[in-house]
């Protein structure tokens, strides 16, 4: 399992085009910054007049919408095409026991964290089903 403070992706010295210091955190798909991001890499060109953004590695949590995205309650990242590279000194690995695998499996069922609430799709539904009735 992968972990890191996402916030500590963007730069401390990192700024907005209009030179405003660009805050530490996780940004929602709307934030102007991230709009600007998608934009460019389907190549659309930035009006002469409008300031280019220097590019950034984004940290991103998508709109809370119905389906697998927003069940997992994940955070990605918007590369912007010739971003830098990253190094997250927060960014760590877990090893999890492969004989304690079902065990950690029991207890996240317990508060409801399964399959099916992660994926909310008809197979992982009958995945479940089948696991509650020992299949």
């Amino acid at each position: 399992m992968y972990a890191m403070d996402a916030a500590r992706v963007i730069p401390n010295d990192a700024k907005k085009a209009s030179g405003e210091k660009l805050r530490p955190s996780v940004m929602s798909m709307r934030n102007p910054i991230v709009d600007y991001a998608v934009r460019v890499s389907f190549w659309w060109e930035p009006k002469p007049t409008e300031p280019k953004q220097k590019p950034y590695v984004l940290p991103v949590r998508p709109d809370f919408i119905p389906g697998r995205i927003g069940q997992q309650s994940s955070c990605f990242t918007v590369h912007m095409h010739r971003a830098d590279p990253v190094d997250n000194p927060t960014m760590m690995t877990i090893k999890v026991n492969a004989a304690k695998k079902n065990d950690i499996r029991d207890e996240l069922h317990r508060v409801n964290i399964n399959q099916f609430t992660t994926y909310y799709d008809l197979d992982h539904l009958s995945k479940e089903i089948s696991r509650g009735w020992g299949f």
